[in-house]
């Protein structure tokens, strides 16, 4: 179950959202914990979060944080979490032509299968990882094939 914390919640597609959560949950072929949770926040949050857990001072675009993955042993953790930047994803979905209601969705997928156990970065799952997300997005209409197709 998706929840969602915001104080611009009203203005977000929450059923769209939710519907990409529903969906990458059962394409994923990966457990994704039952609770998971989407934060949308600003510039310098997000900022001060990828500093402390990444050690980059850098803006992004999206951070996810859940279980550990495989080659970790470590206890996977209950729930998940994605947290957006809004003024990332705004300018982004302008840079591409689409709208940034949209741009959440592609986020919001990339972080849920980070929270999964994908691993783009370091791994050979980068590959079935873009794979993924690509049929994800189509299935779910949206006008681009995913943040790792950029």
């Amino acid at each position: 179950m998706l929840s969602v914390a915001c104080r611009l919640a009203a203005t977000l597609p929450l059923r769209r959202l939710r519907a990409a959560e529903r969906l990458t949950r059962a394409m994923a072929g990966r457990r994704l914990p039952v609770e998971l949770s989407l934060a949308v926040v600003g510039s310098a949050t997000m900022r001060r979060l990828n500093r402390e857990r990444r050690g980059d001072s850098a803006v992004t675009d999206v951070l996810s944080f859940g279980p550990a993955p495989a080659r970790v042993q470590a206890p996977a953790l209950a729930t998940g979490e994605v947290v957006i930047c809004l003024p990332v994803a705004r300018s982004q979905a302008k840079r591409l032509g689409h709208a940034w209601s949209e741009e959440l969705v592609v986020l919001l997928v990339h972080g849920l299968l980070h929270v999964a156990g994908f691993d783009h970065h370091w791994s050979a799952d980068a590959v079935r990882m873009r794979r993924l997300e690509a049929r994800i997005l189509q299935r779910l209409g949206a006008p681009t094939s995913g943040l790792l197709d950029r």
